[in-house]
């Protein structure tokens, strides 16, 4: 498994319990800027 698939894996995972937590409020998950802040979080969240 390579660096992108592991960075895939973590916005995925992430993504979907952000969406969890705000319904209302979904970003497109292949949006470039979702993808930005998805990458920036993911170290401080896990």
């Amino acid at each position: 498994m390579n660096i992108d698939e592991i960075d895939n894996i973590k916005i995925v995972s992430f993504g979907t319990t952000m969406r969890n937590q705000t319904p209302s409020s979904t970003p497109a998950p292949h949006s470039s800027s979702a993808s930005a802040t998805l990458h920036a979080n993911v170290p401080t969240q896990v």
